[in-house]
């Protein structure tokens, strides 16, 4: 029995030591866990305080660079300036008024058309009222009609210039096109609506500066503007970026806030249409005490419509004439006497004897030759004078032909703008109205240099060709191509 006990007891002590045990690691990993805390803790402090200092120093850094006589100004007194404050007080207040339907229309068709025009103006493209239907049409999917213009014109004529111009594109044989050309007028478009010293002067602000290094002023200042390359295969090799050229725009602008200036006038303009109708309107249904600014009830606001102005149009005869027209103005001829000749030759000797017969009975004298041998005699003769032509004469007819019809319209349409050109450019631009070969083409400036030495030239310069033209008169050109003409059928005859 006492060994048992014994036993008992010491099962007992054992796992009392091992519970203590565990105790003892639990009271460690808590120990351990905090002081870990503790020191997380002090490294996110003093990564706090690091970041706090860095930020203290780029901004003691960024104060070196601004200029010493630098003062930031207060926020309440820096007020924005604006160009739109030189309008009227009168073209402000009503920038802020809702149109009705139809003249709100108007309104936002004009200011979708001056963004195309913007765009175009700023390129220094032709602006055509195709193009900006096309682009009006791709941008907010409205049709912009000629009446559309025309009630835009009828409100704000200020706006834009129209004029009409031939198409390039007409080809011989056709009737000719004309395109509807669209110039913003930019001089007078605000007058008298906007004032420049009601403008506020902006204040002269010194904008921040970085240091930069000293260029010398003889060396050409290096990779300031780049074009970025497009990509290429591995195998074509390594894409060079090209450097872009800077060009001063020195012509008129159509700024954004001459845009902006604009659709306040127009806006103004439709608001003063409006209340000119309904003053025409009390005219004839008058009603007392009826207060300003509000409008009479029975005053339908929307059915209010602008009348279009018409378009400049092509100037066409009264009368157009037709086929049957022309022909019974042309007189009626019989058979002309070279047709009648040859129709004597052909023919045959036998019908000839018949006719003869009957007409006179006495045979004349003389052998008569066959039909064949007849035809065989008219081949001959052909090939005679073929061999006694010039190939070379020929030729120049041909090229000079030409140049009356089609090629000169178009090579002195493409020297407006300019005095010289490329031959291979002059080529392709040519090619795109009349298909020619280039050899051809080249003969045809040879022979337009040879006989109108004094308006056109061809220069040979650094192994290319170039055409220039001296004095662009097509008058004079067409009837120096005219003499040579027929100085050349005179000579194959």
């Amino acid at each position: 029995m006492s060994i048992r006990v014994t036993r008992r007891l010491t099962y007992k002590v054992v796992e009392s030591s091992k519970q203590t045990d565990e105790l003892q690691r639990e009271e460690n990993k808590t120990s351990k866990a905090s002081k870990k805390e503790k020191k997380l803790s002090k490294q996110g402090k003093d990564a706090l305080k690091k970041d706090q200092e860095a930020l203290k120093r780029d901004q003691e850094l960024l104060r070196s660079f601004v200029a010493p006589t630098r003062q930031d100004p207060e926020p309440s007194k820096e007020l924005p300036v604006s160009r739109i404050d030189g309008l009227d007080k009168e073209v402000l207040k009503v920038f802020g008024v809702q149109l009705p339907s139809l003249l709100s229309h108007v309104c936002y068709m004009f200011n979708e058309m001056e963004k195309v025009v913007m765009i175009y103006f700023s390129l220094g493209k032709r602006i055509t009222l195709d193009l900006i239907k096309k682009n009006i049409a791709k941008n907010c999917q409205k049709a912009f009609t000629d009446a559309v213009l025309g009630k835009i014109l009828a409100i704000y004529p200020e706006s834009y210039q129209i004029e009409l111009e031939k198409s390039r594109f007409n080809k011989p044989g056709q009737p000719v096109k004309y395109e509807t050309l669209l110039k913003p007028n930019i001089k007078d478009d605000l007058h008298p609506y906007y004032h420049e010293e009601y403008v506020p002067k902006s204040p002269s602000k010194q904008l921040y500066s970085t240091p930069i290094k000293l260029v010398s002023p003889r060396k050409k200042p290096q990779n300031l503007d780049y074009i970025p390359s497009p990509p290429r295969s591995p195998r074509k090799g390594q894409a060079v970026p090209l450097p872009r050229e800077i060009e001063l725009h020195l012509g008129p602008k159509f700024e954004g806030w001459r845009k902006h200036c604009r659709s306040a006038i127009m806006k103004y303009k439709l608001h003063q249409y409006l209340l000119k109708e309904h003053e025409k309107f009390l005219e004839s249904h008058p009603l007392e005490g009826l207060k300003e600014g509000v409008f009479h009830p029975d005053f339908v606001v929307n059915r209010i419509d602008i009348t279009p102005i018409e378009l400049p149009k092509p100037k066409q005869p009264a009368k157009q004439m037709t086929m049957m027209d022309y022909l019974n103005k042309v007189p009626t001829t019989g058979i002309l006497k070279s047709v009648e000749k040859v129709t004597e030759e052909l023919r045959s000797p036998e019908k000839k004897v018949k006719l003869e017969k009957n007409v006179d009975p006495v045979p004349k004298s003389g052998a008569k030759m066959s039909l064949l041998e007849r035809i065989r005699q008219k081949a001959k003769e052909a090939e005679e004078r073929e061999k006694r032509k010039d190939p070379e004469l020929i030729e120049r007819v041909s090229v000079l032909e030409t140049l009356q019809k089609t090629a000169l319209a178009v090579i002195c349409s493409e020297y407006n703008n300019r005095t010289s050109m490329d031959i291979n450019e002059l080529y392709k631009k040519l090619n795109f109205s009349i298909q020619t070969r280039k050899d051809a083409f080249e003969r045809m400036v040879g022979v337009l240099s040879e006989i109108a030495s004094s308006h056109i030239d061809v220069i040979h310069l650094n192994q290319k060709k170039f055409v220039k033209m001296v004095n662009n008169d097509r008058a004079k050109l067409t009837e120096i191509i005219n003499e040579e003409l027929e100085r050349c059928k005179k000579l194959m005859r």
